[in-house]
């Protein structure tokens, strides 16, 4: 195509596109759709051979399209008129849970200092989560929608929690002003031996969480994985989780990654906070949305960039979960800066 590329080199440009065993027909002809729309301007027709007989390839393909475009259409209506599966639903919550269990850093640590608990009732006011729309596909039977994973979501919420305790941190190491002078190297030496002077201010020697609150770039996190006595991949299964890096004698080592901060704590768990978790252990709902809740939800949301027939395929996610940090000694931190 080079050759006849933005020019006319005869009257008449034509392309023969050969059918076979290995090339069926309507292959040969969806080959058109590879060309760009500049080469395709210069050819006057796309001939397809198939056999005896020669005919133009723009027919099948125009044909194709139509059959592709009304297929596409019945699953869009299949997916709009189908009821929501309880079974896809069951699945994304199991999904959901197992990515908390797998991801969730903040439960194991309060778990392995013995200071999570689980309360039977609810507690609206610390429920956080998600309310948000979705395509509906993954949760009608039929559907060529894969089920919808839960480990994005499972993610966010760790991360809100993992926000949520540095706030507690930051605020009662401010409160009480216990903060090491001085800055330290972001080197792993530097770094432990901050964490052990830390770790003798508060009266718990080699019992204490560890928290990394910064960014560290990655030649950083290797060399301080390695000077860990137990690495990541070597905690057992109650630690074991992408924002746990090892342990340092018996003191985790919480890293969360933030660019934002700067900050060295050395934490006595126990002493400091109690994480409660309310009940229910997941509260789910995915809802259906028809043509009356779609127009009202345009209305009460003109910068929404969707139309009615976009919203009646999609299903309204509502995810909640609720957990409490609740604060018993603020004096139970000390912090450090890094240097810049």
């Amino acid at each position: 195509m080079r050759k006849f590329k933005r020019k006319r080199w005869a009257d008449l440009h034509v392309v023969v596109l050969e059918s076979s065993g290995l090339t069926p027909a309507d292959l040969a002809a969806n080959s058109i759709e590879t060309f760009k729309s500049d080469d395709k301007s210069v050819v006057d027709h796309f001939l397809l051979v198939e056999g005896e007989s020669v005919n133009e390839a723009s027919a099948l393909v125009f044909s194709m399209s139509q059959t592709a475009e009304a297929n596409e259409q019945r699953r869009r209506q299949h997916i709009i008129d189908s009821p929501i599966s309880e079974a896809r639903v069951q699945r994304f919550k199991e999904d959901y849970l197992k990515g908390r269990q797998d991801i969730g850093a903040t439960e194991k640590i309060f778990r392995h200092y013995g200071a999570f608990q689980q309360q039977n009732e609810r507690n609206n006011r610390a429920s956080f989560g998600f309310n948000t729309l979705v395509h509906k596909g993954s949760f009608v039977d039929g559907s060529n929608w894969l089920d919808l994973k839960g480990w994005e979501f499972a993610v966010a919420e760790e991360r809100h929690l993992l926000k949520n305790l540095h706030a507690h941190l930051a605020g009662s190491s401010s409160h009480t002003g216990q903060v090491l002078s001085g800055s330290i190297a972001r080197q792993p030496d530097g770094i432990l031996d901050a964490a052990k002077m830390m770790d003798n201010l508060l009266g718990t020697p080699a019992k204490s969480l560890i928290v990394l609150a910064t960014h560290f770039d990655v030649d950083t996190i290797v060399s301080l994985k390695k000077a860990l006595t137990t690495p990541g991949w070597e905690l057992e299964d109650d630690l074991r989780t992408n924002w746990i890096l090892g342990k340092h004698g018996d003191r985790p080592v919480l890293y969360i990654n933030d660019p934002d901060l700067c900050h060295l704590y050395v934490v006595d768990l126990p002493r400091l906070a109690s994480l409660v978790q309310y009940a229910p252990l997941v509260d789910l709902q995915v809802l259906t949305i028809n043509e009356a809740a779609a127009k009202r939800m345009l209305e009460d949301n003109p910068n929404l960039k969707l139309d009615v027939n976009t919203l009646l395929s999609m299903v309204h996610i509502i995810l909640y979960q609720s957990y409490e940090i609740q604060i018993h000694d603020q004096n139970a931190v000390w912090v450090a800066k890094f240097l810049a």
